[in-house]
């Protein structure tokens, strides 16, 4: 007895789907990334799945098992065995069973996990903070230097937006790492406007004794909170879309 074993790729109905589809059966010998191209899936959409069902330690050079195959792309897999069985070398038999495995579907990703009103309002925070602080820069380059000063401080200020947004984005996370050393230098950079700003509007705080020391301490406290802010939203809506 001869014994052969197909494995094959079929819809709903039973029909054999076209080499278009794009749609490759488990067999354990390709990687997440080679299956995310086929199916035309992008790798982060098969880490947020990974994650979702499985927990951390994501790799997509790894291959996956069958369980994680099934849940992460879907899909039915068929085995079709074909027996040729000779009887005194005349008569030719063949059987064919067809096994269905049941589709795993990741509803999960379809119904969506709903909102995480929390974290978009943490998020809403930090980025006012500073975009906040941003806009005192431009104030103070106003103040200090007139029509030119407001122009460089604009400037600065769409700098500091625009890597806040580069900065929370994965698929860019070497380009995204270093817009946060940027943006930081910026913050840091803000302290000296800050101080001669704060100290020459401080009138009321003459009356009360506060002295050169504590108005340096308040420039300063203020970029600290605007580089915090910068580091928690970025934190926060990477863990997000990994979820």
């Amino acid at each position: 007895m001869e014994t052969r074993t197909y494995i094959c790729s079929t819809d709903g109905r039973g029909q054999r789907r076209g080499h278009a589809d794009k749609m490759e059966n488990f067999n354990g010998q390709h990687t997440f990334l080679h299956y995310a191209e086929l199916r035309g899936k992008p790798i982060s959409t098969v880490q947020k799945s990974y994650v979702r069902n499985f927990g951390t330690g994501f790799d997509r050079h790894s291959k996956p098992t069958p369980e994680q195959f099934l849940s992460i792309f879907g899909g039915q897999t068929d085995v079709r065995t074909e027996a040729r069985t000779t009887d005194n070398g005349h008569a030719d038999t063949k059987h064919t069973t067809v096994a269905d495995t049941p589709t795993i579907e990741n509803t999960t990703e379809r119904t969506g996990m709903g909102t995480d009103w929390s974290g978009l309002f943490f998020r809403s925070v930090c980025a006012l903070i500073i975009i906040g602080h941003a806009v005192l820069i431009a104030y103070d380059c106003w103040t200090l230097w007139g029509i030119p000063g407001g122009i460089a401080g604009i400037i600065a200020l769409l700098t500091v937006v625009g890597c806040m947004v580069l900065s929370a984005d994965e698929r860019q996370k070497r380009v995204s790492e270093q817009m946060i050393w940027f943006v930081w230098l910026i913050d840091a950079a803000a302290g000296f406007v800050h101080y001669p700003t704060f100290w020459n509007k401080a009138s009321v705080g003459y009356a009360m004794g506060i002295r050169e020391f504590e108005t340096a301490c308040l420039s300063f406290f203020v970029c600290l909170c605007s580089m915090a802010a910068l580091y928690f939203f970025r934190a926060s809506k990477i863990q997000n879309d990994a979820k």
